[in-house]
């Protein structure tokens, strides 16, 4: 397992694609809610973006910086490491390495394994980074009292939710063999999630929940609770044994 984890971590940090992805979740997303959020404190508050920011969150303090970047996270993270997701598992099949996973000592049910492991480690250390910018850039704009803990444990675990559905589209990448049937179905989630937010049943929607908790939704935060948020683990542990369950009985074709 560990020399997996060493071989899968090389092709995640020699991947051009894994380091603009960390840019932008980690220093991107966060400098950009800074800018906004600075904007909307000290500008003009009669312009687009602050009237777009005051409709998000519910002040222009920390405490309104941690939650706008925790609701950009929500799908940000989503998406970005999505596609991080389905290159890792879909490239095996584009490059034409697959067939040599047969030839290893090392199973290949180890091997997605280890991938699953070095992908949720990696999308966790970027949404903690991410968090951690936001409050710099709080800091500096004297957005008053951080309250840094309370507040960046709330916008972690809405990051974190993001990477874990994330997850699924490793096996769709995997069974379709390749990894844009993964990320058009990236795109359809999207779409889909919009949808059933807008007729109301996003509460229930493991891929919408996470950003109406986060306020995104505006009331539609109170309709979210632990219950609807726990189908989120649940779904990417059960899309986890999907994908290993896969790559332990696929065969060469």
């Amino acid at each position: 397992m560990i020399a997996a984890l060493e071989v899968e971590w090389l092709k995640l940090r020699r991947s051009p694609l894994v380091w603009i992805v960390t840019a932008v979740i980690s220093i991107g997303i966060p400098a950009l809610c800074v800018a906004f959020m600075a904007s909307a404190r000290y500008g003009d508050p009669t312009t687009p973006t602050a009237i777009k920011i005051k409709a998000m969150v519910p002040s222009t303090d920390f405490a309104g910086l941690i939650a706008i970047t925790g609701q950009v996270l929500s799908v940000g993270s989503l998406v970005a490491v999505g596609i991080v997701v389905a290159w890792s598992f879909g490239r095996e099949f584009t490059d034409r390495t697959v067939a040599s996973l047969f030839s290893l000592s090392v199973g290949r049910g180890t091997i997605a394994a280890a991938k699953l492991v070095v992908l949720l480690a990696w999308g966790a250390v970027i949404t903690v980074v991410a968090v951690f910018v936001a409050t710099i850039g709080g800091l500096l704009l004297r957005l008053g009292a951080p309250r840094a803990a309370e507040l960046g444990i709330k916008a972690v675990t809405v990051g974190l939710l993001a990477v874990l559905l994330a997850l699924p589209l490793g096996f769709v990448a995997s069974s379709a063999r390749g990894y844009l049937p993964a990320i058009g179905a990236l795109i359809l989630l999207v779409v889909a999630t919009q949808v059933i937010t807008t007729i109301g049943g996003g509460a229930w929607f493991p891929y919408a929940s996470p950003s109406l908790r986060s306020g995104m939704g505006g009331a539609a935060r109170s309709s979210v609770g632990f219950i609807q948020l726990a189908l989120v683990p649940m779904l990417a542990a059960g899309s986890v044994a999907a994908t290993l369950n896969w790559w332990r009985r696929a065969q060469i074709v």
